[in-house]
């Protein structure tokens, strides 16, 4: 079977300095091997080389997120697989609400 990287969440949408975790999962690797991830946001190489990464973003706007994984096993050749989605960051919104007591 061929290796595969699946990125979640596919789409996401999170208010502004609200922190959105990224998962990278890969399926049907060899059982002796390494796998090494590399995170990007908008071209930018990230912090994190698990599978796993947190971004809170600061500005509203549509921010590319992108996983490259690099599976490695003794007497093969890499194997580079590439994933993306995007992240949504909304200003934040505040729902007012107003308790009325009523004297008889």
């Amino acid at each position: 079977m061929a290796i595969t990287l699946k990125l979640l969440p596919a789409m996401s949408v999170v208010g502004v300095d609200k922190t959105q975790k990224f998962t990278a999962t890969i399926t049907d690797a060899p059982v002796d091997s390494t796998t090494v991830f590399e995170w990007k946001v908008n071209k930018v190489v990230q912090q994190s080389t698990i599978n796993t990464m947190d971004y809170k973003a600061v500005d509203v706007g549509t921010y590319s997120i992108t996983v490259k994984s690099t599976t490695s096993a003794e007497g093969a050749e890499d194997i580079v697989l590439v994933e993306s989605t995007t992240l949504t960051a909304e200003a934040n919104t505040m729902t007012a609400r107003a308790v009325v007591t009523v004297a008889n």
